[in-house]
């Protein structure tokens, strides 16, 4: 009778040992959960990357174009339309509620 409830205390000492182990793999600060957070923050890091590095070859090959001695004027103008927002006095502006 003893041995048996030695067994029995054992056997769930070990039953509780291999579910926290179970609980901490799944659930812990470094378990399933977390990496499969952490995958989907490198995925939107990862996009928001590539899409600062396509504003910045935009940027340079501006600056490059703008750094010659004399400046395309139809360039200049582009950028001061698009970039600054610049208008003639006689354009007329359509204002639309961006989203």
């Amino acid at each position: 009778m003893k041995r048996d409830l030695q067994f029995f205390i054992v056997a769930l000492c070990c039953i509780g040992l291999v579910l926290s182990f179970v609980h901490h793999t799944r659930f812990g600060r470094y378990g399933l959960e977390a990496q499969a957070s952490l995958r989907k923050r490198l995925d939107l890091v990862t996009l928001r990357t590539s899409r600062l590095e396509a504003v910045r070859t935009t940027l340079l090959r501006e600056i490059r174009l703008l750094e010659t001695a004399t400046p395309e004027p139809d360039l200049v103008e582009e950028i001061a339309r698009t970039k600054l927002r610049y208008a003639y006095p006689d354009d007329r502006i359509l204002v639309t509620n961006p989203r």
